[in-house]
């Protein structure tokens, strides 16, 4: 169930991997087909999106803008793939995310 409570906007933890790797989110065809040419071609590989560390050193889904727990977007919020469509704020896994990155 969802928390009404948590605002993803000021959050970003499940944009952070559990560990420093350059993959990140798996994509399906069905997801590689949402993004655009150009995305794919600069931010996927090995069936996944590419991560890259953000202002202050965290390793960080490529498509995250901004600091993790203060003011994030993600700049493929429309095209996301389905792993990131699944999560909801609030859940077990948003929870373990945001104690796993620091923010609660």
């Amino acid at each position: 169930m969802a928390h009404p409570a948590l605002d993803c906007r000021t959050c970003g933890a499940c944009c952070v991997p559990e560990i420093t790797l350059p993959f990140y989110v798996g994509v399906t065809a069905k997801d590689i087909a949402r993004l655009t040419p150009r995305f794919r071609s600069r931010h996927v590989a090995r069936g996944s999106i590419l991560t890259k560390l953000d202002r202050i050193g965290h390793c960080v889904c490529v498509a995250l803008q901004g600091t993790v727990g203060r003011r994030v977007s993600c700049t493929i919020y429309a095209r996301r793939p389905d792993a990131c469509r699944q999560l909801e704020a609030g859940t077990r896994a948003c929870l373990k995310a945001r104690r796993q990155a620091g923010i609660d």
